[in-house]
This record gives C-alpha cells, structure tokens and sequence, in this order.
C-alpha cells in the first residue's frame, strides 16, 4: 500500500491524516461506463479485489464541469464509508480511478484499504506518451498488451508505436504483402485485440509509418512502384501506394486519434542527385528538398484528414513548411518543439 507520496505522476495537490480506512469493494453506476470497467479489471489484476458495480457502492464517480479537461478530485474517506470521485471527462476518470490503483490495499479480509485524504490533479501537459520501436526489435502482441497496462497505471495516455523502418515493415497488408516480414508481422487478429484492449483502458495507440526516409523494404519489394534510383520515388503512381499503405493502417486502428509519418532522415542528399526528383522541384515551383518533402507530406496529411485522422511528424518535417494542424514530435532537441510551438 502507497501513500500520498508515492502516486506516479505527482499529483497537483494532496493531503491526509495518515490514517488508512477500509471500504467495501463496490462501486455506484455512473455515466463512465469504460473507465469503471476497466477499473475493475485492473483491481483484480493487480490488487486482487473483485469490485461490483452496486446501486450503492462504495466509489461514487460524478462528472464535474466547472474544472478543466483532464482535471479531478479524488475524495477517500472524507464521507463515511465514501470515496468520491469529480472528473471533467474520461481522461479524468481514468487518472483518479489509476491513483486509486496506485494507493490500494487489501486488509486481512480482502476489502480494499487506502490512506483517508483528498487528491487533485490534472497533466501537467496535454501529452503523456511512451514509444515502442517494433520494426527493430520483436515485441510479441501479449508484451504491447502489457505496456498498455503500464500506461494505463501509470497515466500515460498515448502508445506511440514503431511499426516500420528499413529492416522489418512489421503490419500485414493486402495491397502489398510482399513487403511484410514474415518472421516478425503482426497479423490482423492480433493488432484488432491491441487496438481494442487499448481503446477499453483509455490509451490511445499512435501507429508509425516512417516515409519518405527509412523505407529500404518497402522499396525493395516493390520497385517497380516505389523505387526510384534507390529512393522512395515522388511520381504519381509512389504517392497513391504510399496513401494506400496509410489507408490501410488507419482501417487496423480505427480508434486512433493520430498517424505519424516519420519524416525523420530523409535522404534529401541523394534527391539533389535524382534528375526525377529535380523535375519535381521545378514543376511545383519548389525551392528546395525539403519542400519537396513537404510537397508529398501535404498529400498524405489530407488523405489522413478524410480518414478522420490528424498527422504527427519529427521535426524535420518543419523545414519545408507544414500545415498548422499537424503536430511536431522533436527527436533532435527541444530546439524543433520551440519552432513548432512559434508557428502554432
């Protein structure tokens, strides 16, 4: 048993007496259906307590509207036999139901134990993520489930997922299986329950697609589409496969609120040395390498945004110009956040 010390994130504001109470292992229906759910799971899970749902249970969750997106307030004890939980939406529930989590014991009869005090918090950003690089080292479909936990428990409300890169394309695909790697692909089954076990624990799965660098397999296995002189081509028929292989990871993960593009590392050098790649600088009236780079990422953002999904890159990206509504993730420093942050 935790306590108050010891919830991970720190949270905002929190103060007991240091007593501890005990409380029947129920909880009142309410309008966060999933979150209480997955509460439960979890508290069989870890705690080995089995929660119900009963008209008068012991946890009371209610929606608050007068605090801010991600925000709640976390009651234990203060009323008899009561733990109270205010959260301004399901983010905020399933933060207050993980501080629980994290602070739960059980007494000699299994009922479940926790410090008396009160708790507020809310994310100290709008971003808490964790990335998992899956195109260079295997991580089985039950080892990301597991990761989902971890970031369920911890708060962690994204799992940006490392699907592909030069080596391994780690996702099936119809329109091109070829470029699939059989020994370490994931099928169709798998990811859905991914997917889904994610959605059901409130995290959100961030799938990446590195292009137009880090695409070695891709090309080599279709060339005839993609490959141009040893680089991912920028012709018509490249960006309508390349938008084919997105459309396809959006239909595995409908839930997914972001795709990120990659972007990073580029191979703009060899495009100063590729006639094709010069023409199609001329022909758009481009100044340079980098916004041809954007010239194919705009493409690809706008059919993301018909699929009802925003774009992610790394900070390259924002050399050749990007739209205001795609988001920057800054592996080289801080100084590409600060950028992105200035253009809005």
């Amino acid at each position: 048993m935790m306590n108050f010390n010891q919830i991970i994130p720190t949270p905002k504001g929190y103060w007991g007496d240091g007593t501890y109470k005990t409380f029947e292992a129920t909880v009142c229906e309410n309008e966060f259906a999933i979150e209480t759910a997955s509460f439960i799971r979890y508290a069989k899970k870890i705690c080995d307590i089995d929660f119900t749902v009963a008209e008068d249970g012991a946890i009371i969750v209610k929606k608050c509207e007068r605090i801010t997106a991600g925000e709640y307030r976390l009651e234990i004890g203060e009323e008899e036999g009561k733990i109270i939980i205010k959260a301004a939406d399901s983010d905020a529930a399933n933060a207050a139901f993980g501080t629980l989590l994290q602070l739960m014991g059980k007494n000699y009869e299994g009922k479940p134990q926790l410090p008396k005090g009160t708790v507020c918090d809310k994310p100290e950003s709008k971003w808490r993520g964790l990335l998992i690089d899956c195109a260079r080292r295997n991580h089985s479909a039950a080892l990301l489930k597991k990761y989902v936990d971890l970031c369920r428990f911890y708060k962690v409300k994204y799992l940006h997922i490392h699907f592909t890169d030069d080596e391994n394309y780690t996702l099936p695909s119809k329109a091109f299986p070829k470029m699939t790697t059989p020994e370490n692909c994931y099928s169709y089954e798998e990811l859905a329950e991914i997917d889904n076990y994610a959605y059901e624990n409130g995290v959100s799965i961030i799938p990446e697609l590195d292009t137009p660098g880090h695409t070695t397999r891709i090309m080599k296995c279709y060339p005839e589409i993609f490959d141009k002189e040893g680089i991912l081509g920028f012709h018509a028929e490249a960006i309508e496969g390349t938008k084919a292989i997105y459309r396809e990871i959006c239909e595995m993960f409908p839930d997914s609120p972001y795709i990120h593009i990659g972007g990073d590392e580029a191979p703009r050098d060899m495009w100063k040395e590729c006639p094709h790649c010069q023409q199609r600088i001329k022909d758009n009236n481009l100044k340079n390498e980098a916004e041809l780079q954007s010239y194919v990422n705009s493409r690809i953002e706008a059919h993301l945004n018909k699929n009802g999904r925003k774009m992610i890159g790394w900070d390259e990206i924002l050399e050749g110009g990007v739209s205001r509504d795609a988001t920057i993730m800054s592996w080289r420093g801080t100084m590409g956040g600060i950028a992105a942050a200035k253009k809005g």
